[in-house]
């Protein structure tokens, strides 16, 4: 086994090596062909990171002097168009002092630097940051960085749309990101156009901020590259699954909580004698009652909580998703429905928490309410509850469509029982719910209910904490 892995990584060795050569002999050849006087060339590598390595060069001859250190991967996909793209500039800059020669007739002197900065955001994706600058008679004409997201993992390059939600993120949300003084830098009319694909920008992700670098022919006057700071709590939002808990880091998932906890009960102040009533679903999504339930609820402009099973949720991702793009609330109802009550420790552990996981990695929201299957709990419950930051909700009416099974009995309780600041349970899994909701939401709504989310109706509540929650 030990000489089979040794034959598997010479040729990948070599063809390292092979790749490394044939770079250098590029960039010798273009050396030979714009300036005789050539003198030497010093070539070292560092380990700077694990699987990256920085390739530093030195020349010298009589009129210019060059650096450059280029990442190198070991991977052709990757390395490749960075190495060419590293060639390119150099050789821009040999044409460049060619060029002033011939204008000025006389020997220039010059330095050409290109230098890499390498950020890493986990153990397999990293973000390059090549810096390039041209000196003529030791001033500086030229500067300019292009970046680039690798992901050792898929041997590929990782775009911003493949990051960020470019459906809902524009060139100008970017710009209206900028601060003031940024803004009166940059060329606003050339940086709508040329960013309009946000794939143009050069950015990079370090230190929970997005940092953009816009380069001198998108400046007003300036040769040096203008690197931009947005805090990436600011676009958060916009981040795609699964690189949103890759790039944002758990303090800054904290604040994010914590801003949005603030934003929450801004934006959820309801009327203290307004009439208003939560209604709830448990147990979905299902694959059709509750496209039903949706349709009903935006026929009255009506919002509801819907307490899901993780379980469900996987096997329905896009109805879940569809109930958050509604404006409802998507809650926590356990992994599997089982009976708390009768569950060790682990088991709980699993069903809160594992649920809470599976929901957020599938609709990208962190639920804050819990529901226990059967509305049963105990301390073990609580205290879970408490530490993963889910309040427990239960109910004042229970509609009994589960056991009824009867369209006009779940609306006959539902509007015998209703009352301000009730709490509604139903099930998206009968169809006679789907069935009696229509006639529940025309008459609330004839006799002046106005249909909140439990979060909102909470605002009404003088008691804090995780609960539980019943209702009125």
């Amino acid at each position: 086994m030990a000489d089979k892995k040794k034959r598997f990584k010479w040729p990948m060795i070599i063809m390292a090596c092979i790749l490394f050569l044939l770079l250098i002999g590029k960039i010798t050849q273009s050396i030979y062909s714009i300036d005789k006087e050539y003198i030497s060339v010093k070539v070292n590598s560092e380990k700077i990171e694990k699987g990256i390595k920085l390739m530093t060069e030195t020349k010298e001859s009589d009129s210019y002097t060059s650096f450059m250190s280029i990442p190198f991967s070991k991977i052709e996909e990757i390395d490749q168009p960075i190495n060419y793209w590293a060639i390119e500039q150099e050789e821009s800059f040999y044409e460049e002092v060619k060029q002033t020669e011939l204008l000025l007739d006389e020997d220039v002197s010059g330095h050409f630097n290109l230098h890499t900065d390498v950020y890493q955001i986990n153990d397999h994706i990293y973000n390059y940051a090549l810096n390039v600058e041209h000196f003529l008679q030791n001033d500086r004409k030229y500067s300019q960085v292009k970046t680039y997201m690798i992901d050792l993992q898929t041997n590929s390059f990782l775009s911003f749309s493949d990051i960020f939600d470019t459906d809902k993120i524009k060139s100008e949300n970017i710009w209206n990101l900028l601060t003031d003084d940024s803004k009166k830098q940059i060329n606003e009319t050339s940086f709508k156009e040329n960013f309009s694909n946000l794939d143009n920008i050069n950015w990079i992700v370090n230190n929970d901020m997005l940092i953009i670098y816009i380069n001198p022919n998108h400046l007003e006057k300036s040769n040096d590259t203008l690197a931009v700071e947005i805090p990436l709590i600011k676009l958060h939002k916009n981040i795609k699954n699964p690189y949103l808990k890759i790039i944002i880091s758990d303090s800054l998932t904290e604040e994010i909580k914590q801003v949005e906890k603030k934003e929450a009960r801004k934006k959820l102040q309801l009327d203290k004698d307004g009439k208003y009533i939560a209604l709830t679903f448990d147990d979905g999504p299902h694959d059709q009652v509750t496209q039903q339930i949706l349709e009903s609820l935006k026929q009255y402009d009506a919002k509801a909580t819907f307490f899901m099973l993780s379980n469900n949720v996987k096997y329905y991702p896009d109805i879940a998703n569809q109930v958050l793009k509604d404006g409802h609330e998507l809650a926590n109802h356990s992994e599997s429905h089982v009976n708390l009550n009768a569950a060790n420790k682990k088991r709980i552990d699993n069903e809160l928490l594992n649920s809470k996981t599976v929901i957020e990695e599938v609709t990208g929201i962190t639920p804050s309410l819990f529901r226990p299957p059967y509305g049963e709990y105990n301390q073990k419950v609580i205290d879970l509850a408490n530490d993963s930051d889910q309040s427990i909700i239960l109910w004042s009416i229970d509609t009994l469509d589960w056991k009824s099974r009867n369209a006009k009995s779940i609306y006959n309780i539902t509007i015998n029982k209703a009352r301000p600041g009730a709490i509604v349970l139903m099930h998206d899994i009968h169809q006679t719910t789907a069935d009696a909701l229509p006639l529940v939401l025309n008459e609330l709504s004839k006799q002046g209910y106005e249909f909140v989310t439990v979060s909102e109706l909470l605002t009404l509540f003088e008691d804090e904490g995780i609960g539980p929650y019943y209702g009125n």
